[in-house]
Formats: structure tokens, sequence, C-alpha cells
């Protein structure tokens, strides 16, 4: 089997996987193809070669697949909390805040008359 006919199976069915579903179908493509199996498969479709390895040694038995969801306990990104993101809100707003300050003083800094006419109402 030639890179390009794995490729064009794998695109065919790319859209409908999911990660678990890509890594064993990679997986058993590997397995079927032998010796430089997991090379060819992952140059034809994108997939780490690692990805790869830890599809066949699912399909073997040898590393348990997630009981539930797609991924392992503790895969994926983790989650902020919205006290996190107000946090990082405001600690942007005070640096901008003392920017706006130092720029608008530097300007200033030159001109007393300037200054004066710009304290007044």
């Amino acid at each position: 089997m030639t890179e390009q006919e794995i490729r064009e199976r794998f695109s065919r069915l790319a859209g409908h996987l999911n990660e678990q579903a890509k890594r064993l179908w990679c997986a058993n493509e590997a397995l079927a193809l032998g010796w430089g199996g997991i090379t060819l498969v992952a140059k034809a479709t994108g997939v780490s070669r690692t990805t790869i390895t830890g599809g066949i040694e699912e399909l073997l038995g040898i590393r348990p697949l997630p009981s539930q969801g797609i991924r392992r306990p503790g895969g994926g990104r983790k989650k902020k909390s919205r006290s996190a993101i107000l946090i990082s809100l405001m600690t942007c707003w005070s640096s901008l805040s003392r920017l706006y300050e130092a720029i608008r003083n530097r300007h200033y800094a030159g001109s007393v008359r300037a200054l004066e006419s710009s304290q007044r109402c």
C-alpha cells in the first residue's frame, strides 16, 4: 500500500472521527502494514508517530483505553476560573493605565505652561 492510498483512505474518514478513533484507525493501518508501517502512516496522515504508537499499545492491550470520554484523565486544556480571568483583565488594565500616565507625564514634562493649561477646567 502506498502513502497516497493511505492518505486518500484517511481523508475520506478524518472528518467523521474523533481523536481516539483517528488514533486507533492509524494504529490499525500501521499494524496491517507491518515493518515501517508507523512511519508510512505518520507521513500519509500527519498524525505523530508517538500518537500512532500509543494507539498500537491501546489496540494490543498494553495501555488501557480511556473508560470515559476520549482522553485519559488529566488530558486536554486546563479550565480557567472566572476569577483568574478577571484578575488577568484587571492586571492588564492597571498596566495600561500606568503606561498612559507615564506617556502623558513625559509629554508635558518639558512644558510647564502646557501642564498648567491642561489642569484648567
